[in-house]
């Protein structure tokens, strides 16, 4: 994944070797990690909702915190 950013930036034709952009690219990086997660996750508890209202009801979506 972090070659990826490098790589996608570089290819871009956008990219400068500046402090600017390479910040920018390292923000990317660090992010991208913890936001795919997030998601992940998110939508691992969506499609378990029939499951985890029988399993463990006190979780957000099917205890109704969450809808």
């Amino acid at each position: 994944l972090v070659w990826g950013v490098v790589c996608g930036a570089a290819a871009s034709g956008n990219f400068h070797w500046s402090v600017e952009d390479v910040g920018k690219s390292i923000v990317c990086m660090l992010m991208s990690g913890p936001c795919l997660t997030g998601y992940t996750q998110t939508l691992n508890d969506w499609y378990d909702r029939e499951i985890d209202a029988i399993n463990e009801p006190y979780r957000p979506i099917p205890s109704g915190a969450i809808s």
